[in-house]
């Protein structure tokens, strides 16, 4: 059995905790939902789910001890991840600024799945938090005696779960807000956009001091 009921339940608690913190993943589901619904938010979790197979080969073949011992790769990699957050923050910002309010402004075409999906995965692929589990947790939950392919698959499969339930449910949840509330609706991108920005500013600008 390559994982016992105690690691089970204490790698779940870990995806449970990755998912509902704040941060850029939930900013692009929150993105995709205003974008295309609830559709769009799903095909966004989906990328982001998916990208976790990269994470995951990434630490078993070793990645973590390469960033451990090359302080510039790892550095670089944070600047990367943090100018993206950017991009994202001023991205989601510029759509709460362009979204129709009734006085005449054309709303932005609903987002294509396909670029919900690739959105999901590359903000997923570039956002510091998930490689610091996936790099220093991950591999932590694979024994010596284990059949690594087995346990990783098992492990990939936990997490896909916990996703793929908790980012479509907080987007049904936050379509019927703006269903509610379109004046909330037009502001909520900009307020997330913005946290984006200052955290993805202060994570590049703490890469480039290293």
């Amino acid at each position: 059995m390559p994982l016992s009921l105690n690691e089970t339940l204490a790698f779940l608690a870990l995806c449970v905790g990755l998912a509902v913190a704040p941060g850029a993943n939930l900013a692009v589901v929150l993105h995709s939902a205003a974008r295309g619904g609830v559709r769009s938010a799903t095909a966004a979790a989906a990328g982001l789910t998916a990208s976790k197979m990269v994470w995951a080969a990434a630490s078993l073949v070793g990645l973590a001890q390469v960033l451990n011992n090359s302080a510039e790769l790892y550095s670089a990699l944070r600047l990367v991840g943090g100018l993206y957050l950017v991009y994202l923050g001023a991205v989601m910002w510029r759509a709460g600024r362009t979204a129709s309010d009734g006085g005449g402004r054309v709303a932005r075409p609903p987002q294509r799945l396909g670029d919900a999906a690739r959105a999901g995965a590359l903000t997923d692929l570039l956002n510091p938090k998930v490689g610091a589990f996936y790099l220093a947790v991950f591999s932590q939950f694979i024994g010596p005696g284990d059949a690594v392919v087995l346990a990783a698959a098992l492990l990939l499969l936990l997490h896909a779960v916990v996703l793929m339930s908790y980012y479509p449910f907080v987007a049904w949840l936050s379509v019927r807000a703006r269903d509610l509330s379109v004046r909330g609706a037009q502001f909520a991108p900009r307020i997330v956009g913005a946290g984006l920005v200052v955290s993805g500013g202060a994570l590049a600008v703490d890469a480039a001091r290293r």
